[in-house]
């Protein structure tokens, strides 16, 4: 869906990935969330709906944390087998990069561009990432942090350059040694129809700098009171595009302002 509300004078690239300067007017989410779509179109965000990918298992084929890798200041990296996710990025204005690595539906090969960057950092599998990504973060003066977990980027909630939400013990050891504060959660909890649960970097994203979207209530979650104080003290308000059960479409990537 491309400028459905407004032909931009002028739209600016988050400099950062997953950390936008002030509110977006652009995010990418997978197809089919009506419900959730509906909520950006209400805050005047324009959504980019990303397609189901043919060799990802059918309830993750459309997750913008398995297809889509935002590289900051207007350069992107897709999954090869999305010709519609890169067309629809270009029309925007992105420079968009292929992976040239095939994604299969077994892990670790949907994980090709599942990692994050935060605080001149990128956090990865080295083993399992995609060329172009490690490439071009190495290139721009990164560091890489090794963790076990392949489906990094799913398992993290980020809720500013210093503080995060995981789950993952290996995730959150990283992150402190980096100097970024993480709360470990308790897993689970998160709907994602298919499997046994979801993560909590597939239910959120930033909305603004100091505005936390989830696609469901944060209170049916048993760690919700930690996550709020956690987000409180962050200076980080919360908003749930949806009511019921947090569910994992696959994360909320911003991406313009």
């Amino acid at each position: 869906m491309v400028m459905q509300y407004a032909e931009y004078n002028r739209m600016d690239f988050l400099q950062k990935p997953h950390l936008p300067e002030g509110g977006i007017c652009l995010c990418a989410v997978s197809q089919g969330q009506t419900h959730i779509i509906d909520s950006f179109h209400r805050l005047r965000i324009d959504v980019i709906e990303v397609p189901a990918h043919a060799s990802l298992q059918m309830p993750v084929a459309a997750h913008s944390d398995l297809l889509l890798h935002d590289l900051g200041a207007g350069k992107v990296v897709v999954a090869e087998g999305c010709p519609g996710l890169e067309e629809m990025l270009a029309a925007y204005g992105y420079a968009v990069t292929v992976c040239r690595r095939p994604l299969s539906p077994q892990y670790p090969g949907d994980v090709a561009l599942g990692c994050f960057a935060l605080g001149g950092a990128l956090y990865c599998n080295p083993s399992y990432i995609a060329a172009e990504v490690l490439e071009a973060y190495l290139a721009s003066g990164f560091r890489v942090c090794k963790v076990k977990q392949g489906y990094t980027k799913c398992s993290v909630c980020i809720v500013s350059e210093a503080a995060i939400i995981t789950a993952d013990l290996s995730i959150k050891a990283a992150a402190e040694s980096n100097g970024v504060e993480a709360l470990q959660i308790e897993p689970g909890h998160i709907s994602l129809p298919g499997y046994n649960y979801g993560f909590i970097g597939g239910c959120s994203g930033l909305l603004d700098r100091d505005l936390l979207a989830f696609t469901g209530e944060i209170a049916t979650h048993p760690d919700a009171g930690r996550m709020m104080a956690f987000c409180e003290k962050h200076g980080v308000r919360i908003h749930s595009l949806a009511s019921g059960p947090l569910l994992d479409i696959g994360g909320i990537l911003p991406l313009a302002l």
